[in-house]
């Protein structure tokens, strides 16, 4: 996933919702993850993939997913994404912009 959407090791930390050092130590040990971690790594790949597809380019996708969103009360999507509902948050303004609701 870091490879795939360009992120660096403390985006993907807060998106797992673990310290940048136990990322480290998965990596060196190849220890596999928590349940909880692999669900939300699971719903970030899912959200960021359909951010893709609505914005229809990747590098732009990313770029919002890095940015303060004001349909988001200026919450940064990739912020979001560590809880279930946070993720729901950022899905729904996907999708009013792929429907093109003012958002």
């Amino acid at each position: 996933m870091q490879g795939a959407f360009d992120l660096n090791d403390e985006e993907l930390a807060e998106v797992l919702g673990v310290g940048t050092r136990t990322l480290y130590r998965h990596r060196r040990s190849a220890m596999p993850l928590s349940p909880q971690s692999s669900d939300r790594l699971a719903r970030a790949v899912r959200v960021i993939e359909y951010a893709i597809e609505v914005i229809e380019d990747k590098a732009a996708a990313l770029h919002w997913m890095r940015r303060a969103q004001l349909g988001l009360n200026d919450g940064v999507p990739l912020e979001l994404l560590q809880t279930d509902y946070g993720a729901r948050a950022v899905e729904h303004l996907l999708g009013r912009i792929d429907h093109g609701v003012l958002s």
